[in-house]
Formats: C-alpha cells, structure tokens, sequence
C-alpha cells in the first residue's frame, strides 16, 4: 500500500511539472511571435522608406527644383543696364553705357544708403538716372521694386519716356517739373526724388571733377 502511495505521488509531481513546462513552452511561442511580428513590421518599414526615398532620387530634376526652389516676388522693371557693364567705385559706384550714340553715366539710387528714406507706395525701390557729361537727364529706369506691377508698367509705358533729355536746369521735383502720374502718384513721386538726388550727386562728383570735363 505504501508502494502504491510513493507512486501516486512520483506520478503526479510529473504530471504538474509536465503542465508548467506546456505553460512555459507556450508564453515562449508568443514571445516568439511578438518578435517575427515586429520584425515584420520594422522590415516593411524599412522597405516603404527605400522605395519612397527611391522615388525621390528618380524625380527629374526639375521636379525637384519645384520643391526646393522660392519663387522670387514677381515685378515689372525698365532697366537701363544689361547686366554686362562694368561698376565703377570712383568718384562714386557708377556705369558707364551709351545711349542713342551718347556716353552717359548711370547712377542706382540703391547704390547710396542716403537715398533710402525715399520710398514707394510700399517702401524704398531702385532708381536709375543716365546722365551725360553736362549733367542733363538722358533717361530714367527702375530696377527690382516690390511695387504694383501693373502701376509700374503703366509708368514704363505713359510717363517715363517724359523725363528723356531733361535740361540739367529744369527742375525735377516741384514747380516747373515733370507732373506725377495719375493712380501711381507715390511710385513717380519716388522716381522724381531719386532723380533729383542723384543728379545732384553726378554734379557734385563728376562735373566738377576731371571725369566729367
């Protein structure tokens, strides 16, 4: 009888141990699921950032100019210069073009950070005055300006072409001068100051000077 007791209990020590090892086997699969599940994830995810970053690097460049790029602020100019003449820094920063067969020096009203207290209807913008060797206006043109383009074409195209050949003797501003056009008041007004000044500049350092004789 007491045989048969010790191998009741030899049995069932077995049997709970048999059922841990089950139990433990099974937590040990599921951790081994969560581990290829993850695995699987982080491989697909891994593969979604290759073929997006595939996608990028195969766009044709101009595509990828698009995304990088600013757009500049759109304006209207009336230029006097092509981009290939040569500044000069003395007397003061000057270019020197020809204009209708003439020799003519243009100065920028940006080029003199005394001028910038004359603005615009939305700030301060680039003036440009060719004069010749007496110091009369041959023309007038505008560079880059954040004003309203279509005012500004209006400007080019109905009033600039007025302040052609002004007589160092007439005045620029005030009574006698040029009258401002209509709808674009302050954007002439502007033109006419920076004129003004930079006139003024050419007669203090080039006519009075040997360059200008």
């Amino acid at each position: 009888m007491k045989r048969y007791f010790t191998f009741f209990l030899i049995t069932l020590f077995l049997v709970s141990c048999s059922g841990k090892e089950d139990k433990k086997t099974e937590s040990e699969k599921n951790q081994d699921n969560k581990k290829v599940h993850k695995s699987t994830t982080n491989k697909k995810k891994t593969e979604s950032e290759v073929k997006k970053n595939s996608n990028i690097k195969n766009q044709p460049d101009d595509i990828k100019k698009k995304t990088v790029e600013k757009k500049e602020p759109k304006y209207f100019s009336s230029s006097l210069l092509s981009g290939k003449e040569t500044v000069n820094d003395k007397p003061v920063k000057h270019y020197k073009i020809k204009l209708s067969g003439k020799d003519a020096v243009v100065l920028i009203s940006t080029s003199f950070p005394e001028l910038n207290s004359i603005k615009g209807y939305t700030g301060s913008f680039e003036v440009q005055g060719a004069f010749d060797k007496d110091g009369n206006l041959i023309a007038a043109g505008f560079g880059k300006n954040a004003e309203t383009p279509e005012f500004m074409e209006r400007i080019k195209k109905e009033w600039l072409g007025k302040l052609e050949n002004t007589s160092v003797k007439k005045p620029l501003t005030g009574k006698g001068s040029l009258d401002a056009l209509s709808e674009a008041t302050i954007s002439t007004m502007a033109i006419k100051n920076s004129l003004d000044a930079m006139r003024k500049l050419y007669l203090k350092n080039f006519k009075s000077s040997k360059t200008g004789k």
